[in-house]
């Protein structure tokens, strides 16, 4: 069954960064996942209602994902754009996994969406 949102999930996202500052988010995707592709375009879309600026889903020829991953410079000070999405996903009962990056400098947020998880 392909993932989804439900109603209450997309509007606590959405009051949760519409209530906060705005920030950058870029979507990736694994080149060949439709579920991934079709689930990170509905949190594109979550996202943007929620006031953010995102760019993507974009496909890219990585290794396999699985579930949400957020890149980050240092795990222990994570930007605090991270901070509040993986917090206010978290509250929705979506999980999303820090990986530490330490080429990870921009204002933007990297959220790679891969396949569900078993």
């Amino acid at each position: 069954m392909p993932r989804s949102f439900s109603s209450e999930q997309r509007a606590g996202i959405v009051d949760g960064l519409r209530n906060n500052k705005k920030y950058a988010v870029l979507i990736t995707i694994p080149d060949d996942d439709v579920d991934a592709s079709n689930y990170a375009r509905d949190l594109a879309d979550v996202l943007g209602g929620g006031g953010w600026i995102v760019s993507g889903p974009f496909a890219v020829a990585r290794g396999p994902a699985v579930g949400i991953l957020i890149r980050v410079h240092d795990l222990s000070r994570s930007h605090p754009g991270a901070r509040l999405l993986i917090d206010v996903l978290a509250a929705v009962g979506i999980n999303v996994r820090p990986r530490q990056d330490l080429g990870e400098r921009s204002a933007y947020s990297y959220l790679m969406v891969g396949a569900e998880r078993n």
